[in-house]
This record gives C-alpha cells, sequence and structure tokens, in this order.
C-alpha cells in the first residue's frame, strides 16, 4: 500500500466473551474501514489477544468497537491506555 501510513496497536485484548461472540467480533473488527491486518498473539476459551494493523486512529478504533459491541448487541467496556486496547464483556442479569 503505497501513500497509507499504517501501525500496529501493540495489543488488542478481548476479555470475557464466549467463543462464539469472539467469532463474530473478529469478524467485525475485521470489517472496519482502515483494518490492514490482524496477528493472534494468544487465545483461550473466554479470551482472545491480537497485534492489530491500522491506518486509523485510536479515537476512531475506540468509537469503532463501541459501535461494534452495540452492533452486535453485547455489553462491554472499551478502554484505551495509550499502549492497548482492552474490550471486556460486562456481565449483565436477567
Amino acid at each position: 500500500m503505497t501513500g497509507v501510513q499504517t501501525c500496529a496497536l501493540p495489543i488488542f485484548q478481548l476479555q470475557g466473551f464466549r467463543q462464539e461472540e469472539l467469532l463474530r467480533i473478529e469478524d467485525q473488527i475485521r470489517r472496519f474501514s482502515c483494518f490492514v491486518e490482524m496477528r493472534p498473539l494468544n487465545s483461550g476459551a473466554t479470551y482472545a489477544t491480537y497485534s492489530y494493523f491500522t491506518s486509523a486512529g485510536s479515537q476512531r478504533l475506540d468509537r469503532n468497537l463501541r459501535l461494534m459491541l452495540e452492533f452486535l448487541d453485547i455489553q462491554g467496556q472499551v478502554r484505551f491506555d495509550g499502549r492497548q486496547f482492552s474490550v471486556q464483556k460486562v456481565a449483565t442479569r436477567g
């Protein structure tokens, strides 16, 4: 890709999700307009960690992640500490 600046966020974490939710989230993250590449670092039954390559800034990714949770009808929290995004599922009563 010539002329497009790409950067990687060192860590992109998803925590507390069921496997089917993780697969749906991965699919949506790959659809973000500025997505370049995602490399898995580790995963388990309820979590996944990636190195995420994008041409978007952190504010745009934060917004996209929040909209994605809303679109998938999943209650969650998005946090960014300057180096990594953490997306944590919030347990709901019911």
